[in-house]
């Protein structure tokens, strides 16, 4: 049953760890499903593991699709934490481009800082 009384909050460590999907703030396990995927398995093997919102609503899935996917419904994804410390952590080698336009942040003039201003 896709009711959700009996779901749980999931997380993105255990997304990324048990290559699952998020879509729309849902959490699905598609690996016994990709082989039957109309699009072919390789689409699925592009996103496995991370918040697929963006790719799956290009696509414009059917109402069949949709019933298909609530049957591979795990749980809710728990934004929370997505920006724990934890989580932080492991893209501690990423760069924080922010507003910058790719260029070291250091050399950021102050009035586009928004950490200064507060905001732009």
């Amino acid at each position: 049953s896709a009711s959700g009384s009996g779901r749980r909050r999931i997380g993105i460590a255990e997304v990324e760890q048990n290559g699952w999907l998020v879509i729309f703030g849902k959490v699905y396990d598609v690996k016994d499903y990709m082989a039957k995927h109309p699009g072919g398995q390789d689409i699925l093997l592009g996103v496995l593991g991370r918040d697929a919102t963006v790719e799956f609503e290009t696509m414009r899935h059917s109402e069949i699709a949709l019933k298909q996917l609530e049957q591979l419904l795990l749980g809710s994804y728990d934004v929370a934490t997505a920006t724990s410390n934890q989580e932080m952590t492991q893209h501690e080698g990423l760069r924080n481009l922010g507003l910058t336009g790719g260029r070291d942040s250091s050399q950021a003039s102050s009035l586009w800082d928004v950490r200064c201003r507060g905001f732009l």
